[in-house]
């Protein structure tokens, strides 16, 4: 039998092929969740992930063997974590391509966390300790999908700013007015910067606000836009 022949069914055994399965379904199950909310890294990319750490780790395995084999001499080392490292070194970028910033809220971070999972998943998958392997998805899936339960009463506290265009000469009757009302929603003013434009007599107010509520946004805005004096609102 030639050489070609024997490497390309050298590792094609039942523990390989359980090994590619399992990567292809924990990945799966990890991609799925994401799919199900819309996010950019789903099914296929988080199986691929998972299957191509599990080739990376089921090949450096092999490569003392190989070594060996064919009769080389010379020190061999190899360093399991080094490999180990490179796989989730490259995920990274991966990874990093699926967050976005939209104005002072940064989505994606969950699923670049997700594809870094999935890679140590198939890297321990690749080394053969499936029960850890389905111990890890686990744990992994009760985090995506049952912490969003936890988050929901947990208000972080968010950094927009507020811009007000405003008629100069109203300027100091609407400021004091529009800091009680930001206050009458708990939303506390952290700085404050203005610019009169005197061609237009308008005056252009920068709040910069701190809150713990989302949703508040339109009500805010329609509050402050019946204030006397302000010709324009934008909350981001």
């Amino acid at each position: 039998m030639s050489a070609a022949a024997i490497h390309w069914s050298g590792m094609l055994d039942s523990i390989s092929l359980l090994k590619l399965a399992l990567a292809v379904l924990f990945g799966g199950v990890i991609g799925a969740e994401r799919e199900l909310r819309g996010r950019p890294a789903g099914l296929r990319t988080m199986s691929l992930v998972c299957m191509g750490s599990t080739l990376v780790m089921m090949i450096a395995t092999q490569l003392p063997v190989d070594w060996i084999g064919s009769g080389a001499t010379g020190a061999l080392r190899l360093d399991p974590g080094r490999i180990s490292a490179g796989v989730l070194t490259g995920i990274g970028f991966l990874g990093g391509g699926v967050i976005l910033r939209l104005s002072d809220v940064i989505r994606g971070v969950t699923t670049a966390a997700a594809i870094w999972f999935v890679a140590a998943l198939g890297i321990v998958i690749g080394q053969g300790y499936f029960g850890l392997a389905l111990t890890a998805t686990g744990f992994g899936m009760t985090v995506l999908w049952f912490f969003q339960y936890l988050e929901r009463p947990l208000h972080g506290q968010i950094y927009p700013t507020v811009h007000l265009l405003v008629a100069a000469d109203q300027v100091a009757v609407t400021l004091p007015a529009a800091r009680a009302l930001l206050l009458q929603h708990n939303i506390r003013l952290m700085d404050l910067k203005a610019a009169t434009d005197k061609a237009t007599a308008v005056t252009e107010l920068h709040l910069f606000v701190r809150t713990q509520q989302h949703f508040q946004a339109h009500e805010v805005v329609e509050a402050l836009a019946g204030l006397e004096g302000v010709q324009h609102v934008r909350w981001r």
